[in-house]
């Protein structure tokens, strides 16, 4: 019963139509799904899904689709932008994503630089106007070489940690790239994504994982002792569903015996609805 009232809220999400991404995006070359955002809704108020965040896919730049999904689901969505950091006006475009469209956050290789003399800039001015930032890579190792000298240059900055710091799950546990990693919770505004346990394995390799996902289970612990259930967040990285949509909340609440239910409420729910402004 106390399952059934929880809030839930999907803290990575892409949704899309073909015709506005970028030639660029791999999901396109790789025939990956790409699905509106009425498919993600369907899903959401299947499984009692109150709110979620729409993550802008790499190297697309068109935000023309996410912003009309807020525009028509008010309250329903935050947003997060993507922006090509190497253009000259790249901060006025974020500027204008935040305090114009109101857009949430702005995604970020955890190794983007802005260019010439000042290669803080970005982070700067995310920091400035308050976006969450969503930090992407496709190692822990990459994950850690980015984000340590960001954040002793920044220590107070607002971030999240996507797919669960791409924790090395082929490659046992413990793993000193993923310590790294961990070492970053000392920064207490650091967040970090326990998310639908897809295993991305570069470059073009999406290999299929199944519940209960054995091999992620001490990550997925050694997360939550380190940032705790008040800075981790589930997120279901629809479309690439190679389980049910639910299937990480099933993992925090059946797998994660180690877990109150205070616990659980947080990484399913409350956790994001105070990173990303939600109301509930």
């Amino acid at each position: 019963r106390r399952q059934l009232v929880m809030l839930i809220i999907d803290t990575h999400t892409h949704v899309a139509v073909k015709s506005l991404l970028s030639r660029t995006v791999a999901a396109i070359d790789r025939d990956m799904p790409i699905l509106p955002v009425e498919d993600l809704i369907g899903q959401m108020d299947e499984h009692g899904v109150a709110h979620a965040v729409l993550v802008q896919w790499g190297y697309s730049w068109d935000h023309q689709y996410l912003a009309q999904c807020m525009a028509e689901h008010p309250g329903k969505f935050a947003v997060v932008a993507y922006i090509d950091v190497q253009r000259h006006d790249a901060m006025d475009l974020l500027r204008d994503m935040v305090e114009i469209h109101r857009f949430k956050g702005v995604r970020y290789a955890t190794t983007d630089r802005s260019p010439g003399d000042h290669p803080m800039l970005m982070w700067e001015t995310s920091r400035e106007l308050g976006a969450v930032i969503s930090a992407s890579d496709r190692s822990a190792k990459d994950f850690a070489d980015g984000l340590e000298p960001v954040l002793e240059h920044l220590p107070d900055l607002t971030l999240r940690i996507e797919h669960l710091g791409r924790c090395p799950h082929d490659a046992g546990h413990p793993d000193e790239h993923f310590d790294r990693v961990i070492q970053l919770a000392k920064y207490l505004n650091i967040h970090i994504n326990i998310d639908g346990f897809l295993q991305h394995d570069y470059p073009d390799h999406f290999a299929l994982s199944t519940y209960p996902f054995e091999r992620y289970q001490p990550f997925v612990r050694q997360v939550i002792e380190a940032f705790g259930p008040q800075r981790g967040m589930w997120g279901s990285e629809f479309p690439f569903l190679n389980n049910p949509y639910d299937i990480g909340i099933r993992f925090i609440n059946e797998m994660c015996s180690y877990l109150s239910a205070n616990d659980r409420e947080l990484i399913v729910g409350k956790t994001a609805a105070n990173l990303w402004g939600f109301a509930d």
